[in-house]
């Protein structure tokens, strides 16, 4: 019908009820315009029928129509008693149950209400509504108003909307159970009491579990090769593919399961030996192969891993499967980092895969941990993520071999945020604290403190590369930022070579070395990466007596064509506790033994001497900027720039001298050997 006036009477009343059947033979009735929702004794038992007695009404479809009731009012029936039965009827979406004054109770999509009788295997889209103002009434669902003493069966409230009142009598299924029996009835996508795609409201504001009385229904998403056992039909209901199980149903064809609901996952695809299936969802939990269903949709996703990488990694699928970095393999035991060792030391180089610490971890009950990555036929390619989570007590000894440090061969990739503390790392050359050699990668936001970095092999022509952060730079495009560093770089005193190197006549200890690819040496302020980067020593006496040893015996030097040292000059050669004293927040701080030739300062650089009067430093400005530092002298140079240029040394090598009696840190301008 076309018309808004009323067009229609319930059939059956409260004084002649309805006691024969009716079969809509699923044909659809329309255009229903019944209002009767005004005070008066006539107001009640509103639906297609108003009052159903012994009766049966099967298999209607209600389509485009307005019901207006006081009391007991449904799409289908307003009140059934007596063993009546309404099965497999559905109210459409375009269908309104309203009322229009306070105290108006007892409302239902399929039916106002359900006493002693049972309505099963209906569909319900219905929309209830309550005029504006109104704000007490009792006994409102998508399926029955209120249910005493009756059955509710294989129902279906697919996104109805229901109103709420300042009580809980409200619900997907029923408004209120009043020892009746719910069993397999569900809801999805419906508006309950106000809140979109409602869950745990499907009778008296909550759900009802026993038997699926009353329960929300969700979406599974599954992988190809992963099913989840089949389900046995209880109800067919009306319309093309909708069927009830014991733990779900069937809507328009796809498949839904109830929340709180158990069920077994099945996988098809080979599980190699010494790896296990691991499972992950969103939005429910999976225990061995058992999904347990929740309140929401859930996204199942599975993984083959070894067995180690579920237990030291946590390896899961889109949780810590190494994809990016919040999904990154998850290290929290010294046996994950040494799986990872041991991982790429067999050749699996995790190129693009991403590993984070958990936690700290302490190392200390690991004798001798091999590098992460020992060379560049075997290097590390992943990310590392620290999330400054500390790795203490690590003990690294290879020996005179190259590449020592927590990882021993960074290529391509990223560590970031590493804190290593207490660390004792000895290797032959190419030695940091997070890496001993690294090509094209990004170390960035490390800390290295409280550690002793050694460097063993007896170089005859060149110092080992030892480095704070990063020992070795393998290629010409590798990142050190806002790096920290307040640890100990020393020799072993049983070393016998050439400590000090010879670049254009100028000496300097063969720690900070910065190569380029081929080990080419290029001007050091234009190809050092020095972004801001801190590097931080304490005092260490054993290191400023193998120097000054080295120092007085300079044979060793002058064998190797490098010119005597001035040993009264290094005497007096110093790192400021606090550098601030010499130059307002200074960038840049390292130190130089002159040789024989006379090098010019540049950007913005100062140089000064340092003698030791009683306990005080004293600074002698001896050159800035345009001036120069005379043969045979030993200088501290600071810098307001992040780096700094003499004009005739290819490359400026950043080398720390320190004091027994100095026991704050200084900083220097850059990290790498």
């Amino acid at each position: 019908a076309s018309t808004n006036e009323h067009n229609y009477y319930a059939i059956g009343t409260q004084n002649t009820p309805f006691r024969g059947s009716f079969d809509g033979k699923n044909h659809t009735i329309s255009g229903i315009r019944l209002y009767k929702g005004s005070e008066g004794s006539n107001s009640s038992y509103q639906g297609v029928f108003g009052v159903v007695d012994h009766g049966t009404i099967r298999n209607i479809s209600l389509s485009d129509s307005r019901i207006h009731g006081r009391h007991y009012a449904g799409g289908i029936a307003g009140y059934i008693i007596n063993q009546s039965v309404v099965e497999g009827c559905t109210v459409g979406s375009k269908v309104a149950v309203h009322t229009l004054v306070n105290d108006s109770n007892h409302h239902g999509g399929i039916v106002g209400f359900n006493k002693e009788s049972t309505v099963q295997a209906c569909i319900s889209r219905a929309t209830l509504s309550v005029s504006k103002n109104i704000s007490t009434s009792d006994d409102y669902g998508a399926i029955v108003g209120r249910n005493q003493s009756g059955n509710v069966l294989d129902c279906i409230a697919i996104s109805a909307t229901v109103p709420a009142f300042n009580t809980n009598t409200h619900g997907a299924i029923a408004g209120t159970n009043d020892a009746g029996n719910l069993s397999r009835n569900y809801y999805s996508s419906c508006t309950i009491a106000g809140v979109n795609n409602a869950t745990d409201k499907g009778c008296n504001g909550a759900d009802v579990i026993s038997n699926n009385g009353a329960a929300s229904l969700h979406t599974v998403s599954l992988p190809a090769n992963v099913s989840i056992d089949s389900r046995n039909v209880i109800a067919t209901l009306p319309g093309n593919g909708y069927v009830t199980y014991s733990d779900g149903a069937r809507i328009n064809g796809t498949e839904y399961y109830a929340s709180g609901n158990t069920y077994s996952l099945n996988y098809s695809g080979e599980i190699p030996d010494g790896c296990s299936l691991v499972y992950s969802a969103t939005a429910c939990t999976i225990t061995n192969n058992t999904l347990t269903m929740a309140a929401s949709d859930a996204i199942i996703k599975v993984g083959v891993y070894k067995d180690e990488y579920i237990t030291h990694w946590q390896a899961a699928p889109d949780i810590h499967d190494g994809t990016n970095k919040m999904r990154s393999f998850l290290i929290t035991t010294p046996e994950g980092l040494v799986l990872l060792s041991s991982e790429v030391a067999a050749g699996n180089k995790f190129d693009g895969i991403s590993f984070m610490l958990g936690n700290d971890i302490d190392m200390s009950g690991v004798a001798n941990f091999t590098p992460i990555g020992i060379d560049e036929n075997k290097p590390f390619k992943g990310s590392f993520w620290g999330e400054d989570h500390t790795i203490s007590y690590l003990t690294i000894d290879r020996g005179n071999s190259k590449n020592a440090g927590l990882f021993g061969y960074l290529s391509s990739n990223t560590a970031c945020h590493i804190i290593l503390d207490n660390a004792r790392i000895t290797g032959g050359d190419y030695i940091g604290g997070i890496a001993g050699s690294s090509a094209s990668a990004t170390l960035e936001y490390c800390k290295v403190t409280r550690s002793i970095l050694t460097a063993t092999t007896d170089h005859k022509t060149y110092p080992p590369y030892v480095g704070a952060i990063l020992g070795n730079e393998a290629a010409s495009n590798c990142r050190t930022n806002y790096n920290t560093y307040h640890s100990t770089i020393v020799y072993t005193p049983n070393y016998s070579g050439d400590h000090f190197h010879r670049h254009g006549d100028a000496f300097q200890i063969g720690i900070g070395y910065k190569t380029l690819s081929g080990n080419n040496f290029g001007d050091f302020s234009s190809s050092a990466v020095l972004d801001k980067t801190q590097l931080l020593l304490p005092e260490d006496s054993d290191f400023r007596a193998a120097l000054l040893a080295a120092y007085s015996n300079p044979s060793e030097y002058t064998a190797h064509g490098n010119s005597a040292p001035d040993v009264s000059a290094v005497l007096n050669l110093s790192i400021p506790a606090n550098p601030a004293n010499v130059m307002e927040e200074p960038k840049f701080v390292t130190t130089l033994y002159s040789g024989i030739q006379d090098y010019g300062l540049a950007d913005g650089a100062k140089a000064y001497s340092v003698n030791l009067d009683g306990d005080k430093l004293v600074f002698h400005l001896i050159g800035e900027t345009g001036s120069e530092i005379p043969h045979g002298t030993a200088a501290i140079i600071v810098s307001d720039t992040d780096s700094i240029t003499l004009s005739m040394l290819p490359m400026l090598i950043v080398y720390p001298f320190v004091q027994r009696f100095f026991t704050q840190g200084i900083m220097l301008g850059a990290v790498k050997g």
